[in-house]
């Protein structure tokens, strides 16, 4: 019995008040770290979508500003209609081309030589200016956080030869 007494008086283990205290520290730690990989998954799909909304205006803005390099003519009716005009003398020789953009629904669309293609979805609003060989254009794209971007280009139409 003494050497029982002289084993247990000696043996240093954790009381009942330790390991809840641990147990509490460790649930404490679990659960903030399932919390920050849950509002990361959340929030992925509003980062990258409102990263589509970007890309959708970038690249409707870059279409934009390759037609107006090729154009010789350009008319805006409205803010929200351009239409872009050019001979071809190198690979059709000579035929005309007409780029209209106009805002139909959300939709930017591009129509070439009457063959629409939308390019950018989910635009707000956009407005064309010319002025002179100055073309500008203000693009408005929501994103799905209910925010919206604004970019504009302002390019220049190819010089008219004589």
């Amino acid at each position: 019995m003494k050497r029982l007494r002289a084993l247990l008086s000696g043996s240093a283990g954790t009381t009942l008040v330790e390991a809840i205290v641990y147990i509490g520290l460790l649930t404490g730690f679990v659960a903030s770290i399932g919390t920050g990989i849950h509002q990361a998954l959340r929030a992925e799909p509003l980062i990258a979508d409102d990263g589509y909304a970007d890309n959708e205006l970038r690249r409707g803005l870059g279409w934009i500003a390759i037609d107006v390099h090729q154009a010789r003519e350009a008319t805006a009716p409205t803010c929200e209609t351009l239409t872009l005009t050019w001979k071809d003398y190198f690979a059709d020789a000579g035929v005309d081309h007409t780029v209209t953009y106009a805002l139909s629904g959300d939709n930017l669309v591009r129509t070439y030589d009457g063959t629409p293609t939308v390019v950018a979805h989910r635009v707000e609003s956009v407005c064309f200016t010319v002025g002179g060989r100055a073309v500008t254009a203000d693009v408005e794209v929501r994103g799905k956080p209910d925010t919206t971007e604004t970019l504009s280009v302002k390019a220049m139409m190819r010089a008219v030869l004589p």
